[in-house]
């Protein structure tokens, strides 16, 4: 795990190193304008005390030049560091894209959408504020704390050791909010991507809540969903709330104190006024930088929680499938064996395609047919055997493509799927060729056709592309015979590899071979 954070943080830390760095600059800038602001204050009370009026004006201007320059100052900076802020912001998501594209496809496709969404919001959001906010304010508060005593300490170690010490009180409500901040952390973002699960599953399938009468359920399964994550929701706010409290409690103790404090120390003569006012003006900067670096405390803790969260994206293993060039078989499987629990879905498993040979798989309901494609396709961790691609590089949806029986609903026309695809190699006439009318292809969205137009759109794609592999799982679902007579023709003609997992005999004559799952096994036998 700590491998997983150290990649995490130095894959973010060179995004975001301008912006740390005008963020301490911009923090720093605080510590020389308070000991100037304070220098000047207790001049401009010294002189008013003396009654020396055209000084104590002098003194005023001054405070007012240096509080206009200071402020431009941290202006500008604000600006700059604003900008450079959204880059870096953007540079990080595009980090965070690269280890998910990168990743095992088993990883992204056990991850439902709410949990990727919650990754690259949350997460990433926290992960950031590591290094544009919490080192800056650690180590600039640092900083702060100890030339602020400093400065006092050359007039008197008393005010210099009594402020750090009075500031301390402000510990009491991070140390006492950390664990609870990590848990309600870790509970929000877990509620609010099962939220957005929940939500898009039911603008995808409106069509089937509507056919089936099945709004009460849904709503009723909502409102558990919400309550759930306003639950914790609510538990995070109150947190808040009562860190918010005591912070109040004791920042109040804190100023009033700390007034009482000095006017004690400067009534009974044990330091002087200058020096009292000094420490007055400091307190103003030195009790906000020692909050700073105890607040970081819980949001280290919420860093962390991101980060374990994070890093599953960053230390993947091998999916377990590796390539090596054969000129005779494009795919080997060996010894494949894969459980669900005590469960054997399948054990031992071997086969092997040729080049330019079509394979097919055939087997009973729940004899894991289409889980050994996922395995094979890397959709679900090989656990035990080899997967083996007699090819030098695998590019899925090039030379590999892998249709399962579930086809992708999205919310843009099949026209458009082709132009992001290849227009070279596809184009709408391959699609007419499946009996599909030009409305389907070029105006109605493919979550919106019906089953069967789906399966035609996900396999004209497929075929057109002509990869060196061609996995189809259970692909004359939804079709009507003259397309399932059509799918087999354009198999007949392919000269490159294909496996088809399939219930229906029209295909037994494509192949010479034909694996059939039983008790755990595949047997192969000769096609007809």
């Amino acid at each position: 795990m700590k491998s997983g954070y150290n990649r995490i943080r130095a894959n973010f830390a060179k995004a975001l190193r301008q912006v740390g760095i005008l963020k301490y600059i911009n923090n720093a800038v605080n510590i020389p304008e308070g000991i100037i602001t304070a220098k000047l204050m207790a001049d401009v009370v010294s002189f008013a005390l003396k009654g020396d009026i055209q000084k104590v004006i002098f003194y005023s201007i001054a405070i007012l030049l240096s509080t206009i320059l200071f402020k431009i100052i941290k202006l500008c900076l604000s600006v700059l560091l604003s900008r450079k802020d959204k880059c870096a912001r953007h540079k990080c998501k595009m980090i965070l894209y690269n280890q998910i594209f990168m990743s095992p496809m088993y990883l992204q496709y056990k991850k439902s959408g709410g949990q990727i969404l919650e990754n690259s919001t949350d997460d990433l959001n926290t992960i950031i504020s590591l290094y544009a906010l919490l080192y800056p304010n650690l180590f600039i508060g640092i900083a702060t704390v100890v030339l602020y005593t400093a400065f006092l300490g050359m007039e008197s170690v008393l005010a210099a050791a009594a402020l750090p010490v009075i500031s301390l009180l402000q510990i009491i409500p991070p140390l006492v909010v950390k664990k609870y901040m990590q848990i309600n952390y870790s509970n929000s973002r877990e509620a609010e991507g099962e939220l957005t699960d929940f939500t898009v599953a039911a603008y995808e399938g409106m069509a089937t809540i509507k056919l089936y009468g099945l709004k009460e359920w849904y709503l009723e399964k909502l409102t558990s969903v919400q309550n759930k994550c306003r639950k914790f929701v609510q538990k995070a706010e109150l947190t808040m709330a009562e860190q918010n409290a005591m912070e109040t409690f004791v920042d109040n103790i804190l100023k009033y104190g700390m007034y009482a404090m000095i006017g004690l120390f400067v009534f009974l003569g044990m330091i002087s006024t200058d020096t009292g006012v000094e420490s007055i003006v400091l307190a103003g900067g030195l009790f906000p930088a020692m909050l700073s670096i105890f607040n970081c405390i819980p949001q280290f803790a919420l860093v962390k929680k991101a980060e374990e969260r994070l890093s599953i994206w960053f230390e993947f293993s091998k999916d377990g499938s590796f390539l090596f060039r054969d000129n005779s078989e494009i795919l080997k499987v060996e010894g494949l064996t894969h459980k669900y629990g005590e469960k054997t879905l399948f054990e031992n498993v071997s086969l092997t395609v040729g080049r330019c040979e079509t394979v097919i798989i055939k087997g009973e309901n729940g004899s894991g047919k289409s889980t050994l494609l996922n395995v094979i396709c890397g959709l679900e961790k090989k656990q035990h055997g080899d997967v083996i691609f007699g090819m030098d590089n695998m590019l899925w949806g090039r030379k590999i493509i892998y249709l399962s029986q579930n086809d992708m609903d999205y919310n843009f026309p099949a026209k458009e799927l082709i132009e992001m695809i290849d227009k070279s190699s596809v184009n709408s006439e391959l699609l007419s060729e499946w009996g599909l009318s030009k409305e389907a292809i070029d105006e109605t969205d493919i979550s919106s056709i019906s089953g069967g137009e789906k399966k035609k759109v996900y396999l004209a794609v497929a075929l057109a592309l002509n990869p060196d592999l061609l996995i189809l799982d259970e692909p004359s679902n939804s079709l009507d015979s003259d397309a399932v007579m059509m799918l087999k023709n354009k198999l007949q003609m392919r000269e490159k590899a294909t496996v088809i997992v399939t219930h229906d005999n029209a295909f037994d004559s494509l192949s010479s071979k034909i694996y059939t799952f039983k008790n755990g096994g595949a047997e192969v036998g000769c096609g007809r």
